[in-house]
């Protein structure tokens, strides 16, 4: 089989056999049959896959994209920057590798002030709570029986839309989190609601606040006049009111929104005196950070033992220099 292509633009594809008769070859017989319509399809997609990939290679945002096995497939040349990994090293990570921290650090979070509130964080850090303490070992126990009970989805590793199975009355999580409280609010209305993780046998009094996108405005900035003005109008009401229509809670002290589960979150500290910690993720050690990134989610997923992901865990902080395992923040 071979192609023809004709000077108007037309493209054959031509095939040919053998005549056999009797056992002889006799002759050959051609055909031909004309695919014109099928190159040109052929020739589009590939200029526009060859243009989208020159646009993820060329964004600053990290572009990827997964099969539906769960394997990803492409990721953007920009991801080296974000996180420091080329794109063949992240195309080789499982998926609870290439996930988002922010919400096992919440978790991780919880379960250190239900242990022992604000000592919880510093604790960890010291080292006077050991990674692999009895307390721990419970405590990730009762988070990792969220999976094994049948409390959440079975593919809460690679869940990331979970509104059906919430509407549809299903366990459901997911473990890179939610910001979009707004989406399960018009699907639920009042059946949906926000509630402290159980990863403790005693009530949390404690909220954990996700630092969030910060604003700030560059020493070098060549428009300070103007991102002054804009930082000072992100304290004001008006600028409350905007993030509120959005779906967003606004960082402003005294602030209220109009969705009800983001009130209720605010409520937790504003009216039934929770204190606000920040999350663990934010006052630990770098690499236990980044140790936790790839461990934590794997606790909850069932892929690691809840005392061999903390064994692990325990040996990264071993590890660390002297100078940061003090009880002073370095």
């Amino acid at each position: 089989t071979d192609k023809i292509r004709f000077k108007d633009g037309r493209v054959f594809e031509r095939l040919t056999a053998p005549l056999v008769l009797d056992g002889m070859v006799i002759g050959r017989v051609w055909s031909f049959r004309d695919i014109s319509a099928r190159e040109k399809t052929e020739e589009a997609l590939r200029i526009s896959e060859k243009r989208h990939r020159l646009m993820a290679n060329l964004a600053n945002d990290v572009i990827w994209t997964m099969s539906p096995q769960g394997v990803v497939t492409y990721v953007s040349p920009s991801v080296e920057a974000v996180r420091g990994f080329t794109p063949a090293v992240l195309m080789q990570q499982s998926m609870q590798e290439t996930l988002t921290p922010a919400s096992q650090a919440h978790d991780a979070s919880y379960i250190a002030i239900g242990q022992s509130s604000v000592s919880g964080l510093r604790d960890l850090y010291s080292g006077k709570n050991q990674w692999d303490s009895k307390a721990n070992l419970d405590s990730y126990g009762k988070y990792a029986a969220l999976k094994s009970k049948g409390c959440t989805n079975t593919d809460v590793l690679t869940k990331t839309n979970n509104v059906e199975d919430f509407i549809g009355g299903k366990a459901a999580m997911i473990i890179d989190g939610t910001w979009d409280t707004q989406k399960f609010t018009d699907a639920m209305k009042t059946n949906v609601a926000a509630f402290v993780p159980p990863f403790s046998d005693k009530p949390i009094k404690g909220v954990v606040e996700f630092a969030g996108q910060g604003l700030a405005m560059t020493n070098y900035s060549k428009n300070q006049a103007a991102a002054s003005k804009f930082l000072e109008f992100m304290t004001t009401d008006a600028a409350a009111k905007i993030l509120d229509g959005v779906g967003l809670i606004p960082n402003i002290t005294g602030s209220s929104t109009t969705n009800p589960v983001n009130q209720q979150m605010l409520d937790f500290a504003a009216k039934q005196s929770f204190v606000r910690y920040p999350m663990l993720d934010n006052v630990l050690q770098g690499d236990v950070v980044d140790a936790g990134n790839k461990i934590i989610p794997a606790i909850l997923g069932g892929k690691t033992k809840v005392a061999d992901g903390l064994k692990q865990m325990a040996q990264v902080w071993k590890a660390l220099p002297a100078a940061k395992r003090g009880a002073s923040y370095n």
